[in-house]
């Protein structure tokens, strides 16, 4: 059985981010989009974002698999029925400013299909 530290309720949420989480805040400022706010996982205490970004600079990873158009269109039936976009994509910055999502490729494509607004830059 593997054995993981972790961090305690409190520490997840303690402590200031390092200044690569504070370059990234600024960079996605940069790129039209907002933080919601910064956290560490509680297995590795790595630092994560909660943010918005503008639809227009996330991308699917380039290894992702194809679309499936019943998927889209189901998650985008969803979506627009709820009114709620509830299950967060994770991106990670390039080194061009584009987000890739490695997990996201489907319910970006329904985001998109159902109108999101782009950039407002």
């Amino acid at each position: 059985m593997l054995s993981v530290p972790g961090l305690t309720a409190l520490e997840v949420t303690s402590d200031s981010p390092p200044a690569e989480i504070e370059s990234l805040v600024q960079a996605i400022h940069d790129s039209g989009g907002g933080v919601v706010g910064s956290y560490r996982d509680p297995a590795g205490g790595h630092w994560h974002l909660l943010a918005s970004l503008p639809i227009d600079t996330v991308e699917p990873t380039p290894f992702q698999r194809d679309l499936s158009k019943p998927h889209v269109e189901r998650l985008g039936s969803v979506i627009g029925r709820m009114g709620r976009f509830l299950d967060p994509i994770i991106a990670v910055r390039t080194a061009e400013g584009i987000y890739w999502t490695p997990n996201g490729h489907h319910r970006l494509a329904a985001m998109r299909a159902l109108g999101a607004a782009p950039s407002s830059r």
